[in-house]
């Protein structure tokens, strides 16, 4: 699970972000949690098949940060946001992260 979840982290540090766009998805440049206000730090695109989008995953933080390791480290809230750009109902979603979960936990 930790490496699917650095994964998946990796891949919304990829794009810096105000108030970013990503194949079509606009995500505000801030967040609220808590009180707390975060900021965008990234956004990622996942694809199946090298051609499906699937979704696009937005990362708030406290603070930008470029180190994946400090983020999943952190103590401090943070949210992920994921609006899906391919229809995929409950099931497909329990199996497939079923299945990510079983192959990248040790």
């Amino acid at each position: 699970m930790r490496i699917r979840a650095t994964a998946l982290l990796a891949l919304t540090l990829v794009a810096p972000a105000g108030a970013g766009t990503l194949a079509g998805v606009t995500l505000p440049d801030k967040a609220e949690i808590k009180g707390q206000s975060l900021v965008l730090d990234g956004m990622g695109l996942r694809k199946e098949y090298a051609f499906v989008k699937v979704y696009v995953g937005g990362l708030y933080l406290q603070q930008k940060e470029k180190s994946a390791a400090k983020v999943m480290s952190s103590d401090e809230p943070r949210r992920m946001v994921m609006h899906f750009l391919y229809s995929v109902n409950k099931d497909q979603m329990c199996t497939a992260w079923s299945e990510g979960l079983e192959r990248n936990t040790p």
